[in-house]
């Protein structure tokens, strides 16, 4: 019997360390298949992802599955090789990447809707027998019937009736070939007049423009090599639209990454415009439910070519002829999930699963992140320019709100500067917006009302959904708050946010005016955001020399190890320790340009507010051919404290954050 056993590894939705294994006497069984399996009494619903293994404990001790799960789709090949790279790249469990990629709601929907299918073809299944009960329940009538007119008709009668014997007996053998005859239901379809012509698009999109088919064939030039899409929106969507028609065309589907919901619709309707027929576009976000993700997975994995749009869940579907994978506004932060595990980042994720499904890779922004420039520098990534410089036209000025003060020339949070601007702007017929760094605008919409009554006020959030278009000066205040913090990111994310808003500052050729209000305007963001402005220097040549400085990223790669603990006395004995450890495990080296540095524990910023129960130990690797290993020495390192301290629950590991 033992003889007849195999053995398989499976992956359970949990944190666990290793990937249990199980026998089982199916010979069906394989990678990928879903099982049903119990560890410590629960029942799991587990992934397949090596069979016929070889055990290493006692076989008497490794426990049978519980069966198969029924109506549940067998996970691709494609879907396990992404996990297995986030797990190592992002020092996590397979199990806790297969948790994020199948939640329990997902499978719940998923076996809900077998049992669903099963119900239905059972009752279809008894509707089937009865109806063949009663058809030959009726030919069984007709035979009777038949059998009692032949035997009439052997006897003698008059000569019509006979004749009306025959007649009622041809009658009654027409209804039994009838009844006995097989009816096709299926219709043969013709082969279309078009089935040469592109029938993914639905009809012909319209035709690029010279410089968008320039563009686009710069793109395709790169090959399977990253292509960093750099220009405003404008220019970026059709170019997008064109590389997924074109996609589509080749029988692949298309993958469309954004960073939040309304983003994401809007793309989607735009495609509609462009051409691409409704059968052809999908959506999987957020914001839908897991019955509708579970409709978009079973088309998918069909192998039809689809235009599919999403955030950053999207990565998780079950793709199989994939041929481009678009992450527009590669910059954004909302491309990083923070918690739960895994914390991974969907735009290099997506960079992966191009990789593995042999898809083109684009990435767009108007205002890059520092890591994809200096990728697209270096030769890594390929780098074409869309769109005009949009920007160009727009004057932008700094209030420094310091000096203002001094001459009294500020009217609460407003300087006179911005009032005559918003007065002036009003006199040429044109709108003005003023945006707040604060989340609460009520004090500023106070001001406001008292000297610029027609300005429009709006938060960060809210300014990011208007059309800027439609205002011939934009003013940003309280703009120095961008900079505060420990965060060696900030000086980057309020160059994007400042040049994001003077991109938008221009609406049908028409220039507009980009103010920032700042109580230090000597500091070099302001500096070299005007400079920026004025000559066309980027981000990337501000900011990447201090980076090389001092080695931060894109020169070097963060983890940060976060302890989370209610007692403030344990915290911080545990981080103490903990610290230890990992200086020990990684023995650091002293200084700039060292392969490894570690420093904390010190309480992390999103977490000042809350400085009792979080402590964060940042390591900064440099990015060389030790990289990989050094990663895998802190998640040993972290597993082996965990152990030995019996603190399990208390330690998470974020790689890259944000």
């Amino acid at each position: 019997m033992d003889a007849e056993k195999r053995y398989i590894q499976v992956v359970v939705p949990l944190k666990l360390a290793w990937n249990p294994t199980y026998s089982t006497d199916d010979p069906g069984i394989c990678v990928g298949d879903r099982v049903k399996v119990r560890i410590s009494g629960h029942l799991h619903d587990a992934v397949v992802i090596a069979t016929d293994v070889t055990p290493e404990i006692d076989p008497s001790r490794i426990q049978a599955i519980e069966g198969v799960a029924k109506g549940l789709e067998r996970i691709t090949s494609g879907e396990i090789e992404l996990w297995k790279f986030i797990a190592s790249y992002y020092l996590c469990t397979l199990g806790e990447v297969y948790k994020g990629a199948y939640p329990s709601g997902k499978i719940q929907s998923e076996t809900h809707a077998a049992e669903m299918t099963e119900r239905r073809n059972a009752m279809a299944k008894k509707r089937e027998e009865e109806a063949r009960a009663r058809k030959l329940m009726r030919i069984a009538r007709l035979q009777e019937r038949i059998a009692g007119k032949e035997a009439d008709l052997e006897k003698k009668h008059r000569a019509e009736v006979t004749e009306r014997l025959k007649r009622e007996l041809g009658e009654l053998r027409l209804k039994l070939e009838a009844e006995n005859a097989v009816q096709d239901a299926r219709r043969t379809a013709l082969p279309s007049e078009t089935a040469d012509t592109d029938v993914s698009t639905g009809h012909c999109p319209p035709a690029p423009d010279e410089t968008v088919d320039a563009q686009t064939a710069s793109i395709l030039a790169y090959g399977s090599r990253p292509v960093l899409l750099h220009g405003d929106m404008a220019g970026r969507r059709d170019i997008y639209l064109e590389l997924a028609s074109r996609t589509l065309a080749q029988g692949r589907s298309v993958l469309f990454l954004s960073p939040e919901n309304a983003q994401s619709r809007d793309m989607e309707a735009d495609a509609r415009r462009f051409g691409i027929a409704e059968e052809k576009i999908l959506s999987c976000r957020s914001a839908d439910t897991a019955a509708h993700r579970r409709k978009v997975a079973e088309a998918i994995r069909t192998g039809s070519a689809y235009l599919i749009f999403g955030t950053r869940m999207a990565l998780f579907l079950p793709f199989t002829e994939l041929g481009l994978i678009i992450i527009d506004e590669e910059q954004d932060t909302s491309y990083k999930q923070d918690s739960p595990a895994p914390r991974y980042n969907a735009r290099d994720t997506a960079v992966m699963l191009a990789t593995i499904h042999h898809a083109r890779t684009v990435l767009g922004s108007a205002t890059p992140s520092l890591e994809s420039l200096h990728n697209a520098c270096s030769g890594r990534y390929g780098h074409v320019m869309s769109g005009s410089s949009a920007g160009s036209g727009v004057s932008v000025e700094v209030i420094d709100t310091t000096a203002e003060r001094r001459k009294r020339g500020m009217v609460g949070q407003i300087s006179r500067k911005l009032i005559e601007a918003v007065n002036l702007t009003g006199v040429e017929g044109g709108r003005s917006m003023v945006i707040t760094t604060w989340n609460d605008k009520s004090s500023l919409i106070s001001d406001a009302s008292a000297v610029i009554p027609d300005a429009a006020v709006f938060n960060m959030k809210e300014a990011r959904l208007e059309d800027f278009g439609e205002y011939g000066l934009v003013a940003l205040v309280q703009a120095d708050t961008l900079l505060g913090g420990e965060d060696f990111r900030a000086d980057e994310k309020a160059l994007q946010l400042f040049d994001r808003f003077r991109l938008r500052c221009i609406h049908e050729g028409r220039s507009g005016r980009f103010i920032i209000q700042t109580a230090n305007s000597d500091h070099q963001v302001f500096r070299g955001f005007q400079e920026m402005a004025g000559t066309g220097a980027s981000a990337y040549d501000l900011l990447l020399p201090e980076r090389e400085m001092f080695g931060f990223p894109p020169f070097s790669r963060i983890v940060d190890v976060v302890i989370r603990d209610e007692s403030p006395k344990r915290l911080e004995f545990m981080s103490a320790r903990l610290m230890e450890a990992m200086c020990a495990s990684l023995k650091p080296v002293p200084g700039i340009g060292a392969p490894v540095q570690v420093t904390g524990p010190v309480v992390p910023e999103a977490w000042k507010e809350d400085c009792g129960t979080r402590r964060s130990i940042r390591i900064i690797l440099r990015r060389d051919g030790r990289l990989a290993s050094r990663k895998s020495v802190i998640l040993d390192c972290v597993s082996r404290f965990e152990k030995e301290m019996k603190y399990t629950g208390h330690v998470t590991i974020d790689v890259d954050p944000l």
